[in-house]
């Protein structure tokens, strides 16, 4: 089953497509629609199909490859349409494993997580990008209302050591099988230090 794309039914492409030789065994998802008759919208209508795939995936190793004979990820840079964006995403929820933490909100929020060794620790880093502007950076705007969830074996004390703030769970196992702690307002950046064991 392709990523899900529920407001359109068409990606646009503009640019390069690589014809891909898809090997026997291998999954192709989406079809390429071939570039069609030009002229005003009422005459101008898909009329040819074609069999070339979007993306290509097929088991290899441990895992999975997965392939797109286009450039959705330049053209989401380029055009900023989340189209592209919901695609690519897609394909990573579809077939990579579920991530130990997710962050929940809105905003433009960078996460990233380091393990600590044997520590029995993990430091989830929160930078808040709501200053930037292309090359202008000014004080971020702080974003409230963010969720942090976390997958491990057992969760205990979390620490959000910027804000100085002891974080309790809303429950010990919640929705998702993951533990749940409200964040306090995110300003330029945050650290979590959390004590997991896995």
């Amino acid at each position: 089953e392709p990523p899900s794309l529920p407001d359109t039914g068409l990606l646009y492409l503009d640019g390069r497509y690589l014809h891909p030789a898809v090997k026997d065994g291998a999954e192709t998802l989406l079809r390429l629609i071939p570039p069609q008759r030009f002229g005003p919208p009422e005459l101008c209508f898909p009329d040819i199909d074609s069999d070339l795939p979007g993306v290509v995936s097929a088991a290899h190793g441990r895992g999975r490859g997965v392939y797109l004979p286009w450039l959705p990820d330049w053209l989401y840079h380029r055009d900023s349409l989340p189209d592209h964006r919901e695609l690519i995403a897609g394909l990573i929820r579809r077939n990579a494993p579920a991530a130990p933490i997710v962050l929940e909100g809105t905003g433009p929020v960078e996460l990233t997580v380091h393990r600590q060794g044997t520590a029995g620790r993990w430091l989830v880093h929160l930078v808040n990008y709501s200053g930037q502007r292309n090359n202008l950076y000014e004080d971020p705007v702080a974003i409230h209302g963010l969720r942090l969830g976390i997958r491990a074996g057992t969760v205990g004390r979390a620490r959000a050591l910027v804000a100085d703030a002891e974080l309790v769970p809303e429950a010990a196992a919640g929705e998702g099988g993951r533990t749940w702690f409200a964040l306090p307002p995110l300003g330029a950046f945050d650290a979590i230090s959390i004590e997991v064991s896995e």
